[in-house]
């Protein structure tokens, strides 16, 4: 027989190398595998938020005030305990997983590369909600006007539910985590600095006509931008509020009342909800009260509005503004001072306030509240009813209560702590 004979590349000693080199690869790559799958086992995200986590700039609440329905999602989505749609169905015990699904495959991907089970196309949005809501409020007409006030240039008869009330999506998720420790981490660039500035929108451009916008404006926005920490800006039409453009700024400031003109509508209103529901600042000045007289949840906004049964207030002159809270962020270190202005007497509403400053009538004797500040869901509002015209605006303390005002209701603990 003709013997065989091995190649010179494949020796006995040689192949049987190659076979141990394959074999302890193998194992070597079990191995990784199996720690691999020990560490995400390990290193899943928590299921609930700890108040170490890392906290995110959107990220304002304690975790005691979390709705609980929807922890295993803050625990990287904290930016969503925020967010109006989300908070709305928690609120009803219908949490993020009751309409995407629960997914482990979401929940253990450090690369957020794997959606949740359910997502939800255009044409399936109107069947899931009306598994809950199953009717419409608003006549079909009403829908179809809001939708043309919206100008988006689409047909009415491609409207789903979210386009009226509202959607969510999440441009990036904001926490990371590490499978090998199970550590969270903030994402790159989720965590900033605080802003060195508040960037303040002034809505004017129609008052009752004692009161000059013409002229206060322009005062005001001198005044305020003595803080270099402070921009402006200006718009001089209310109903500009339905505007998107509204959410670049920290704080509205409302500076008119739609005196026998129509008050900016359901977009505009639905904008301004959003706007200080979902955590930023609202300043109400003087007669700014007296704006959306048609508008039952304004009250809940400003925290008090005009009543017109009520007297308006003392005739104008000098009286005293006490401070009565010297330990808000507002008005520590402030001292009582006087001033040359209206005196409101005008305002009423029931939802809780924190006072601030008072002055007493000369009419009726009575003290009545001039500065005060409440929260509206997670935004802050400001409230001031001084502010008449450029003289008053003119008081040096004024200045320094509207910009320690300003900076409050923007997040930020006002610099200056005596009057000057």
């Amino acid at each position: 027989m003709r013997q065989w004979k091995y190649p010179h590349a494949l020796q006995p000693v040689k192949l049987s190398a190659i076979v141990t080199v394959y074999v302890i690869a193998v194992w070597a790559l079990i191995g990784v595998t199996m720690r691999y799958h020990i560490g995400a086992a390990k290193g899943l995200p928590p299921l609930e938020v700890k108040p170490d986590a890392p906290r995110l700039e959107e990220a304002k609440k304690s975790v005691e005030e979390l709705p609980k329905v929807n922890a295993p999602c803050y625990v990287c989505h904290l930016n969503y305990a925020q967010e109006e749609l989300s908070l709305i169905h928690a609120k009803a015990n219908v949490g993020c997983m009751s309409c995407h699904g629960k997914s482990e495959a979401h929940r253990g991907d450090e690369f957020n590369k794997t959606p949740p089970d359910v997502m939800f196309a255009k044409d399936a949005i109107n069947s899931f909600c009306a598994t809950c809501h199953k009717r419409h409020d608003a006549p079909a007409q009403s829908v179809i006007l809001r939708w043309f006030e919206k100008s988006y240039g689409t047909k009415p008869e491609t409207l789903v539910c979210t386009d009226c009330h509202g959607e969510h999506r999440l441009s990036r998720r904001r926490v990371l985590w590490e499978k090998r420790t199970g550590k969270l981490l903030p994402s790159p660039g989720a965590v900033a600095k605080p802003k060195e500035t508040v960037n303040a929108l002034i809505v004017t451009g129609v008052d009752h006509p004692a009161h000059n916008w013409r002229e206060t404006t322009p005062a005001l926005v001198k005044l305020l931008e003595a803080d270099k920490r402070i921009s402006v800006r200006v718009i001089e039409d209310p109903h500009m509020l339905d505007s998107q453009a509204l959410h670049r700024y920290d704080v509205i400031i409302l500076h008119f009342m739609n005196w026998e003109t129509t008050s900016p509508g359901w977009l505009a209103r639905e904008n301004i909800k959003q706007f200080v529901g979902g955590g930023k600042g609202l300043v109400v000045l003087h007669f700014a009260c007296g704006a959306w007289q048609d508008w039952e949840e304004f009250v809940q906004l400003a925290g008090r509005i005009w009543d017109p049964k009520l007297r308006p207030h003392d005739p104008r002159g000098r009286f005293k503004v006490e401070i009565v809270n010297p330990n808000h962020p507002v008005t520590m270190g402030l001292q009582s001072f006087e001033t040359d202005d209206e005196l409101y007497t005008c305002l009423s509403g029931e939802p809780q306030i924190e006072v601030l400053a008072v002055a007493r009538s000369k009419v009726d004797g009575l003290s009545y509240p001039v500065a005060f500040v409440h929260r509206y869901r997670y935004g802050r509002v400001f409230h001031c009813t001084l502010g008449h015209d450029v003289k008053a605006l003119s008081a040096p303390e004024i200045g320094v209560l509207l910009r320690r005002g300003v900076m409050w209701a923007g997040g930020h603990l006002p610099a200056e702590r005596h009057n000057r």
